[in-house]
């Protein structure tokens, strides 16, 4: 993820490198032409208009030069206005990119952080689970021999190294275990 918003902010360094070489084109472009321009417009062509005995033909022709000369001039001045404008652009990228490299420098190392805790909270979880699973696995097994020994005492069978009062004395101290095992996994 990091590497990808790395990525995009790299991205943002294409247009800004298209806005400055376009608007230096642009900019070139425009200058050349008013240069190419500009000297035949201050030209005088009334006299040659003036000169000229078909006047409709002569005027017709002098006004489409003129025409060509002035669009051409338009052109120049808005390919002029067209490089400021992509100057500006290129320039407005900059703290564009740089804010984008700010922000996520903040964001990942805030990521990071929760990364690592939801990852000790994990760990703990874990621990946590096994001392659960390992006092219920005690509990389960004094539940199982607190069982045997109610149903020795009701059948009341005795081995030859038992008496009937260690039996009670067993089962009494398996029933006090198995209600703390109890006690601890009800409140787990």
């Amino acid at each position: 993820m990091q590497s990808k918003h790395f990525v995009e902010t790299e991205l943002l360094d294409d247009p800004k490198l298209f806005c400055k070489q376009r608007a230096a084109i642009q900019r070139d472009y425009g200058q050349a032409l008013q240069k190419l321009t500009n000297p035949f417009l201050s030209k005088e062509l009334t006299s040659v208009m003036s000169n000229e005995s078909d006047l409709s033909g002569g005027q017709c022709l002098w006004r489409v030069w003129r025409s060509l000369l002035d669009e051409s001039n338009n052109l120049a001045l808005s390919c002029l206005r067209s490089a400021e404008t992509q100057q500006r652009l290129s320039k407005k990228v900059k703290p564009l990119k740089l804010q984008c490299v700010v922000v996520n420098k903040c964001v990942f190392e805030q990521l990071r952080i929760q990364q690592s805790d939801l990852a000790a909270y994990v760990q703990e979880m874990v621990k946590s689970h096994k001392v659960y699973a390992e006092e219920e696995k005690q509990a389960q097994d004094t539940r199982l021999k607190a069982m045997a020994a109610e149903e020795e005492i009701r059948r009341r069978s005795t081995d030859t190294f038992h008496s009937m009062a260690q039996l009670h004395r067993n089962y009494g101290k398996l029933v006090i275990r198995r209600q703390a095992y109890d006690a601890r996994s009800a409140s787990a």
